[in-house]
């Protein structure tokens, strides 16, 4: 849902849609903060209101240590009162902003399924096992301009 590329059967992503942010110019701050407040002001600047950010742990770690913040962090992550989503699947050296709520929706037809047989061909024979697993689902992304990512470097 963060990076489909569309092409069935995956799934169309945020990160594809979503509308390049302007990069951050002058800024005092940490690179990430400085980019995340450009995407923030862009999405406001379209009328939309963000209710969350992504970012790589990796980069928020150096903006942490760059920052001289507390190693111990408790409760829930939130940037400016925003949520805040530390993903591996977000690349280093980018982020993504937007409002996620009501502008994007998944669609989940059936919950995830896991199936183990053991009677695949010759599988009892050689004691093997097959494993499928599975879930159904759609991801609607109803404006994009409620999204915006850029990138930064870290």
């Amino acid at each position: 849902m963060l990076n489909g590329n569309g092409v069935a059967p995956n799934l169309e992503g945020l990160m594809l849609v979503a509308i390049a942010a302007p990069a951050a110019t002058g800024g005092t701050g940490p690179p990430l903060l400085d980019n995340v407040a450009a995407g923030l002001a862009a999405v406001y600047g379209r009328d939309y209101t963000p209710d969350g950010i992504v970012v790589n742990p990796g980069d928020l770690g150096k903006t942490l240590a760059a920052m001289g913040a507390p190693a111990l962090i408790s409760g829930p992550l939130t940037l400016w009162g925003l949520p805040l989503v530390v993903s591996k699947a977000m690349a280093s050296g980018s982020y993504l902003v937007g409002q996620f709520n009501p502008y994007c929706q998944i669609f989940d037809r059936e919950d995830a399924k896991v199936d183990l047989a053991d009677e695949n061909q010759d599988d009892f024979v050689r004691n093997l096992l097959t494993i499928r697993a599975e879930e159904r689902l759609a991801f609607a992304i109803y404006q994009p301009g409620a999204f915006a990512k850029g990138t930064f470097t870290p």
